[in-house]
C-alpha cells in the first residue's frame, strides 16, 4: 500500500507543463490519498485535466473523489463497503464539515472493528476529532481527511490494519508559527518536535479576547459591530491534538508519519526519527495505522491491570 511517504516524493512528478495530472497504477492508501486530494484541490485541477489507471480511478471515484473535488458522483460503484472498510474522502472547510467529518469517520472506526470497544479505540476516535479541530482552529486551508481497513499480510484476514490521514496545504508548522509570533523554532523539524508536545500550539482557545463579540459561524456581510473586535466561531484548540497522537502511537504500537515544510517526522516501533522531503510539503499532513490486534488486545491487558490494582488497593483497605 502506498502511503504518504511515496505521495511526499512522487505527487509533483504526477504533473505536466500543463497543470495536469496523470497518477500511475498503483494501490494507494489514504496517507496518498488525503495528500492528492488537497494537492488537486490547491492547483485548481479540473476533471478533465486529472487522469490515472481506469482501476485507479474507479477506486477513487468510489473513496469520492470526483464528488469532494468536483461535485461529480457519476459512474462511482455502489458504495457497499462505505463505512465498513473505508471512510469517503471528506473535506474540512468550516466547524459543521469538521463536526460532521468526524463522526463520519469515528463512526467507520467503529464499525472496522464491529463495534468492540477498548480504550485504545476510544482513545483513537478522540484523536481524530482534535487533529480535524487543529484544520479549523488553524482556519487557513481547507483539510481533507479519510480512514480505511485492510488486511494484514499473511494473516488471513485474522487482523488489519486501520489507517487514518489529513492533509492540507496552509502554512505548516514554522510558518504558522512565525505568524502566530511563537518563534520557537527555527526550522520545520524544530517547529515539529515542538508542536507534538502536549500543550504545544500557536493558536489556543485562550488566546482570543474574552471581550470580543462574537458573530454566528454562517455570517457573512459588513459587521453590526462596526471597528469592535470580532470573531465569528468558537475555538476549543488547546494543543492536544497531535502529543495525544504521538502517545497513542507509542502505547499501541502504530507508525506514524507527519509533515511540514521540508521535514518528515516518522515513529515506528516506538522509534522516531527525521528525514528530508525530496519537495517541501506546503502546509501539515498526517498519516497513522494501527494493528486492530493491538488496539484490542493491550487495552485487555490494561483492564486487567487496573482490576488487579483495584482488588489489591481494597484488600490493602484503600
Amino acid at each position: 500500500m502506498l502511503g504518504l511517504q511515496v505521495a511526499l516524493n512522487r505527487i509533483n512528478s504526477c504533473f505536466d507543463e500543463y497543470g495536469d495530472c496523470y497518477l500511475d497504477k498503483g494501490h494507494y492508501g489514504p496517507g496518498f490519498i488525503a495528500a492528492l486530494t488537497a494537492v488537486l484541490f490547491e492547483r485548481r485541477v479540473d476533471e478533465r485535466s486529472f487522469d490515472t489507471h481506469s482501476e485507479v480511478m474507479s477506486y477513487l471515484r468510489t473513496l469520492g473523489l470526483h464528488r469532494v473535488l468536483w461535485g461529480n458522483d457519476v459512474g462511482a460503484f455502489q458504495r457497499v463497503n462505505e463505512g465498513r472498510n473505508y471512510s469517503p474522502i471528506t473535506a474540512l472547510h468550516n466547524a459543521e464539515q469538521v463536526d460532521n467529518a468526524t463522526t463520519t469517520i469515528n463512526n467507520c472506526i467503529r464499525n472496522f472493528v464491529r463495534n468492540r470497544q477498548s480504550q485504545g479505540i476510544s482513545e483513537l476516535t478522540k484523536v481524530v476529532g482534535e487533529l480535524h479541530d487543529n484544520v479549523w482552529s488553524h482556519g487557513k486551508s481547507t483539510g481533507f481527511s479519510m480512514a480505511q481497513k485492510w488486511a494484514v499480510t499473511g494473516t488471513n484476514r485474522g487482523d488489519y490494519y486501520l489507517e487514518f490521514a489529513l492533509a492540507d496545504r496552509g502554512f505548516g508548522f514554522l510558518e504558522e508559527m512565525k505568524r502566530s509570533r511563537k518563534n520557537y523554532a527555527s526550522t520545520d523539524q524544530e517547529a515539529i518536535e515542538w508542536c507534538i508536545v502536549e500543550g504545544h500550539s500557536t493558536k489556543h482557545a485562550d488566546d482570543e479576547d474574552e471581550w470580543f463579540q462574537r458573530l454566528p459561524e454562517d455570517f457573512t456581510g459588513v459587521s453590526p459591530m462596526g471597528r469592535v473586535g470580532v470573531v465569528t466561531s468558537e475555538n476549543h484548540h488547546q494543543g492536544l491534538g497531535l502529543a495525544n497522537l504521538v502517545s497513542l502511537v507509542q502505547r499501541y504500537d502504530g507508525v506514524l508519519h507527519i509533515a511540514s515544510g521540508n521535514s518528515l517526522f516518522t515513529m515506528r516501533n516506538n522509534t522516531k526519527e527525521f528525514s528530508a522531503v525530496k519537495t517541501p510539503w506546503k502546509g501539515v499532513t498526517i498519516s497513522c495505522r494501527f494493528k486492530e490486534s493491538s488496539l484490542l488486545r493491550q487495552i485487555e491487558k490494561d483492564v486487567i491491570d487496573a482490576e488487579t490494582a483495584a482488588i489489591m488497593s481494597r484488600l490493602r483497605g484503600g
